[in-house]
């Protein structure tokens, strides 16, 4: 009968393992963590390019003649005829 030693150091198979399924966790959630920043993106650009409806004049144009015309920059027949340009404009 023969008797054999066995040293169990810092990378013994159950080590080895335990490290292998570790480095694949954290290479799945960091694949993870690139999807969903992603995602995210796509959503705020999403959210930002259709904050305003292509073809209609913009809210702040429309704010700016506003403010002109009640500080008395312009007339009405000007006031008028601007706000038809921006609405007929695009």
């Amino acid at each position: 009968m023969e008797w054999r030693v066995c040293w169990h150091g810092p990378f013994h198979a159950g080590a080895l393992r335990d490290l292998v399924w570790i480095l694949d966790l954290i290479g799945i959630l960091s694949w993870l963590a690139l999807l969903i920043a992603v995602v995210l993106l796509v959503v705020w650009l999403a959210r930002r390019i259709g904050s305003e409806p292509i073809g209609t004049p913009s809210k702040r144009a429309r704010d700016i003649l506003d403010e002109r015309y009640a500080r008395g920059e312009i007339t009405r027949e000007q006031y008028l005829e601007m706000r038809r340009d921006l609405e007929h404009s695009g």
